[in-house]
């Protein structure tokens, strides 16, 4: 008798067992499938984010610089804005927006406002491809250091001689293809109608200027540039519209640490004259502008000299300029410039400009 409720006992034992581990298997299927499950609902959801199209990420920012200048040719008043000797205004506004769609587009508007006008200063569409990038629109010339430098980044209240002559509004309207030759190399080719401006009279017609620009970066501290444009511009002389060839060539060295900056850029080439029956002239200019950024302090200080001769045929037209200066950086947002000029063409004279910078 007792053996046999033992046998009956086993039996119920390993049946129990035998139960128990089916559950345990049914438990391990559910959950594979569970998995598996989880699985196939992230890649239908990657499937339809790639599907659907995502908003553009836009990125607003700016900066608003004021200026007090304190210029010894000026009078001590004056009727016109901005001439008298000592004159306090707001010089810029400028409101950027930034937008990306996709990994390889990117939009751009630049307005820029200040006491006389609000006008567009870059406004593009900028295309990265798997070699170079295409840029359209109204943007920067991509050929100095200096025009490809930012206001909100500039040192000195203003651009070299060199560049206010030849490059009056450092932008134009056109297209222009970046490639990379190499690792160190790339080659930058564009066609531009000009601004149209009447004022800077850089083209008042369609007429068209070819870029070409190449670099190479010797090391990381060091980049060189040679390239130029040419083409033709057109201006008023004296009441008569007339064509002048505007060809210039240029190179430029760019030299950089964690403290010292050394940069300068020199350009060659035809301009407008003064004279119909002289529209077309030879000019020269350059620049070479130093920093130093006293390490552990706000303090950077700065020194340029600047040149231009606006027609080499001719004796006394050579333009030259002496400038220090030094930058107080109060936080990452705001910065102060106070910056002496001592210009020697047509007359000595001496200039002190102190401005603030606000960026947001």
């Amino acid at each position: 008798m007792r053996v046999g409720i033992l046998f009956l006992a086993s039996l119920l034992c390993v049946g129990a067992l035998s139960a128990q581990s089916q559950a345990d298997d049914l438990k391990a299927q559910i959950e594979q499938l569970r998995q598996q499950l989880q699985a196939m609902e992230a890649q239908l959801r990657k499937i339809q984010e790639r599907a659907t199209p995502s908003p553009p990420v836009a990125h607003l920012s700016g900066f608003a610089q004021f200026r007090y200048v304190h210029d010894t040719t000026r009078p001590n008043d004056a009727n016109e804005r901005g001439a008298a000797r000592d004159d306090f205004r707001l010089q810029s506004v400028r409101v950027d927006v930034i937008a990306q769609p996709t990994e390889r587009t990117v939009y751009r508007v630049n307005l820029n406002a200040n006491n006389m006008q609000v006008r567009a200063v870059d406004a593009f569409i900028l295309w990265r491809l798997r070699r170079g990038q295409v840029q359209v629109g109204l943007f920067r010339l991509p050929l100095l250091y200096e025009t490809l430098e930012s206001n909100a980044d500039r040192l000195l209240p203003d651009t070299s001689r060199l560049t206010e002559t030849l490059f009056p509004t450092e932008r134009d309207v056109g297209i222009a293809y970046t490639y990379p030759l190499n690792a160190q190399a790339t080659a930058t080719l564009g066609i531009f109608t000009g601004d149209r401006n009447s004022n800077t009279q850089q083209s008042l017609t369609a007429r068209k200027s070819g870029l070409v620009r190449f670099t190479y970066r010797v090391n990381p501290e060091l980049q060189l540039w040679v390239g130029g444009m040419f083409g033709e511009g057109r201006r008023d002389f004296n009441g008569t519209l007339a064509n002048y060839t505007r060809n210039r060539w240029g190179a430029g060295v760019l030299w950089q640490t964690a403290s010292w900056s050394l940069r300068t850029e020199y350009v060659g080439g035809k301009h407008a004259g003064n004279l119909l029956a002289n529209r077309t002239v030879n000019v020269q200019g350059g620049y070479v502008l130093l920093h130093y950024a006293i390490s552990n302090t706000p303090w950077l200080l700065y020194g340029r000299y600047d040149t231009f001769d606006s027609n080499t045929a001719t004796a006394g037209n050579t333009f030259s300029r002496y400038a220090l200066g030094a930058q107080y950086l109060l936080n990452p947002a705001t910065r102060f410039n106070l910056t002496w000029e001592r210009p020697t063409q047509p007359t000595c004279s001496e200039q002190l400009t102190l401005q603030v910078q606000v960026r947001y």
